[in-house]
């Protein structure tokens, strides 16, 4: 087992993903709602927003919660990569050849049931993600791909 990489480069989009998309949903829900929230406060009195407020409120936070979950997972996909590819046994190694598109679809699929189903469909979407895993897994002998014996006439006969 060799120590996996960092994976500083797409914790870095994560975070600055986060970042952006709270700032976002923090200045577009100031510049709409936030005026009329504003007036109530000062007036010392709650002001009572309308049900299409509410719902433009509870929209915007759920795609931001579901962009950001499609950004972790593509984060996910990375941190998996390296450390399939960390792994030796007896010479052999492993790549996960997942397409990110493929991978988060599926999480984005798979977190839709665990929330339709109050999380019930939790050993099932896992299961989804295994199989995606292991459809997708490739196994590579010794010397297959070795790119320090490259133009060995000996790795090259074979």
């Amino acid at each position: 087992l060799r120590a996996p990489r960092p994976q500083w480069q797409r914790f870095l989009a994560v975070w600055l993903g986060a970042v952006a998309l709270y700032f976002g949903v923090v200045f577009t829900l100031a510049f709409t709602v936030g005026p009329k929230i504003a007036a109530g406060v000062n007036g010392k009195f709650w002001p009572r927003l309308m049900a299409s407020e509410w719902a433009f409120i509870a929209g915007l936070v759920a795609i931001a919660l579901m962009a950001f979950a499609l950004i972790a997972s593509w984060y996910r996909l990375g941190t998996l990569r390296e450390l399939v590819a960390s792994a030796r046994y007896a010479g052999r190694r492993w790549t996960l050849d997942v397409p990110a598109s493929e991978f988060v679809q599926l999480a984005a699929g798979n977190g839709l049931l665990r929330v339709l189903t109050l999380g019930q469909a939790g050993p099932y979407t896992e299961a989804r993600m295994l199989r995606l895993l292991v459809r997708n897994l490739s196994e590579h002998l010794p010397g297959e791909g070795d790119e320090s014996r490259r133009g060995d006439p000996e790795c090259d006969a074979a």
